[in-house]
């Protein structure tokens, strides 16, 4: 991502500590300090209030009251699945669903892509 959009600051968050060391040790040197991770994961995230444009979570069961907190007004919460629906049926797919919409992000597009999906979404 830092490549594709060098004006943009990159955030990363996991919850196992060594793969974030790991994951700093590839970035290497990086002065600027536009690629940064941290230990964290969707149900807690461990940024500021109105920190970012873009989330993005991949194969996550993430909290919509942090997501929405940590977005700024406007921005984009992308939700990727590697199989399936990243917002998938049942119970739990509606809940989610559910908080996603009361914490004010709307659907804007759904994808198929291999065997997952993604779905887009924008904060109010």
């Amino acid at each position: 991502l830092a490549r594709e959009f060098p004006a943009a600051r990159v955030r990363g968050i996991y919850a196992d500590p060594d793969a974030v060391h790991a994951a700093t040790q590839r970035v290497g040197l990086d002065p600027e300090g536009r690629v940064a991770f941290k230990l964290g994961g969707p149900r807690r995230i461990p940024y500021p209030d109105d920190q970012f444009d873009l989330v993005a979570a991949i194969d996550a069961r993430p909290a919509p009251g942090e997501l929405a907190r940590v977005l700024r007004p406007g921005g984009h919460l992308i939700l990727a699945a590697t199989h399936g629906a990243p917002i998938c049926g049942g119970a739990r797919g509606w809940l989610l669903g559910r908080g996603l919409r009361r914490h004010g992000l709307e659907t804007v597009d759904e994808e198929r892509a291999g065997t997952g999906a993604f779905t887009v979404f924008r904060l109010a």
